[in-house]
């Protein structure tokens, strides 16, 4: 019985730590290609810049498909595009887009909270996102 107990702790402890390591205390910023979960997406393998002054920026092909600026909150994460972004509402405000956040394996991956920007939410969100140089 006492050896059983040590096991389990370490187990335990074990467990947390790699939970612990899926997800980072901080958002990672970087540059990630974008493998889109929808094949037919005219984004596959773009590129997605987050910058530790709180912008973002998509590009494919050489050509800025969006950019704006992001906030975090834990896991949460808003996207806000500029003016000349396709992301505007009826009355050219910018529309924000909400998601959460998580790493695995160093994979970022986002799940929608509330987005009514269709470009960004059908062509661009619905993708893992592999750091720069990892990509399968």
């Amino acid at each position: 019985m006492r050896r059983f107990i040590p096991s389990l702790v370490i187990i335990g402890f074990c467990v947390t730590a790699t939970a612990a390591a899926q997800q980072p205390d901080a958002f990672p910023t970087g540059r990630y290609t974008m493998i889109m979960t929808d094949t037919t997406s005219q984004l596959q393998r773009a590129t997605l810049e987050f910058t530790k002054n709180n912008h973002y920026i998509i590009t494919h092909r050489g050509y800025v498909m969006f950019m704006g600026r992001y906030a975090l909150d834990g896991d949460r994460i808003t996207l806000t595009g500029g003016d000349d972004t396709p992301c505007l509402d009826a009355n050219g405000t910018p529309m924000p887009g909400i998601y959460t956040w998580y790493v695995k394996d160093t994979v970022l991956d986002f799940t929608q909270l509330d987005d009514r920007c269709n470009e960004r939410r059908d062509q661009a969100m619905i993708a893992l996102f592999y750091p720069e140089g990892t990509a399968p």
